[in-house]
């Protein structure tokens, strides 16, 4: 049986594109130093935007991405990789959700469910330029919003498509395999996933699709987006080629 892991409100206790924008936009970085004002100045005037109701969510989301791809066209490969990296390891270190990484550590250990490493994805709307890196560092498969950062421009910045839906299922349908599979979420968005699974478990939810799930009478159990205490970052550990997981680690 595959497991299959919604990343926001999910594995990570926050919105991790709205962190990436405040945090690549509004502090002083290694890829925005040069032009530290500019960037401030862009953040609020894409949000002043949204606010007057001049650009849509989506609107405003492409245009941060576009704007990014300016920033890593000036930077060095090795730069921009270093700072994804740094992001990616903020999120599992602050924001990872130790109840979901607990209980997929238990359905990885489970003998009833034989499920292996590889049979772990991260299915995700955000972006693939951080998300993979995310995924990587969990030692997860990754399906997300593929951007192509080469590519993207001020232009062309709503032509891509945010891996949400029925987009997600299709993303994931060949690494599915037509096996059985668990799924962790907590927004009603991933529906046409929760219709196939096996189980569900639902993080956090709203009531509105509590009651959903009731009405389709879909077996379901809940979990709460819980962390890890503030003295004890998190430390889980990547997985690649050694055993099982069998704990969360933490720092003593």
């Amino acid at each position: 049986m595959k497991i299959v892991l919604d990343l926001d409100g999910t594995v990570c206790r926050t919105n991790t594109f709205r962190q990436w924008t405040l945090r690549t936009f509004l502090r002083p970085n290694a890829l925005n130093q040069s032009l530290y004002l500019r960037s401030v100045a862009v953040f609020v005037w894409f949000y002043l935007l949204r606010m007057l109701g001049l650009l849509s969510h989506r609107q405003m989301k492409g245009r941060f991405v576009a704007r990014f791809a300016a920033m890593v066209g000036r930077a060095s490969p090795l730069t921009t990789e270093r700072y994804l990296r740094e992001f990616a390891a903020s999120m599992t270190g602050e924001y990872l959700n130790r109840q979901v990484i607990q209980e997929v550590c238990r359905l990885q250990n489970d003998p009833t469910t034989m499920s292996l490493r590889r049979d772990v994805a991260l299915a995700t709307a955000a972006p693939s330029f951080y998300a993979e890196y995310i995924a990587e560092s969990l030692g997860w498969d990754c399906f997300s919003s593929e951007i192509d950062l080469d590519r993207i421009s001020a232009k062309s910045a709503d032509c891509w498509q945010e891996n949400l839906g029925d987009m997600k299922l299709r993303s994931i349908r060949d690494w599915l395999e037509g096996d059985e599979f668990v799924l962790f979420t907590d927004h009603q968005d991933d529906w046409p996933l929760i219709e196939l699974s096996a189980l569900v478990y639902l993080v956090n939810p709203a009531a509105e699709l509590v009651g959903r799930m009731v009405s389709a009478h879909k077996p379901f159990r809940m979990l709460g987006n819980e962390g890890l205490e503030p003295d004890k970052p998190s430390r889980f550990r990547p997985v690649f080629d050694t055993g099982p997981i069998d704990q969360l680690e933490t720092t003593p």
